[in-house]
């Protein structure tokens, strides 16, 4: 017995019209342009130095840990400093919200979720 393998190119050959091939060359360049915008998405997390959390519809959510200091002191009635003794007390995760757009442009999208670690 003789058996055949059906590959989807054989099938477009067989039964494929115009509107298929379009759509299909739509599909391709959709994937391609993704392809294209994770490598830019995480090229860019590595110069900001931020941690990609995960990819969404529009973007990607990354995070920043950042220290907490604390020991400032300020005159209560001019409100300038007048102690520097700073100290490390803990770190805050930072979870920020980026917008992706088709020409590779990524924007902060400003929406901010805090917590402390």
């Amino acid at each position: 017995m003789n058996k055949e393998q059906n590959t989807i190119t054989d099938w477009l050959l067989k039964y494929g019209s115009i509107e298929i091939e379009k759509q299909i060359n739509k599909e391709i360049e959709y994937i391609d342009n993704s392809i294209i915008l994770k490598k830019k998405i995480k090229e860019y997390c590595k110069y900001m130095g931020i941690k990609l959390y995960k990819f969404t519809k529009k973007g990607f959510i990354g995070i920043h840990k950042l220290p907490i200091k604390a020991g400032m002191k300020y005159t209560p009635h001019n409100g300038k400093i007048i102690s520097y003794h700073i100290r490390k007390i803990g770190t805050k995760l930072i979870y920020r919200d980026y917008l992706c757009y088709k020409n590779g442009d990524i924007v902060d999208n400003g929406r901010i979720k805090i917590y402390l670690d």
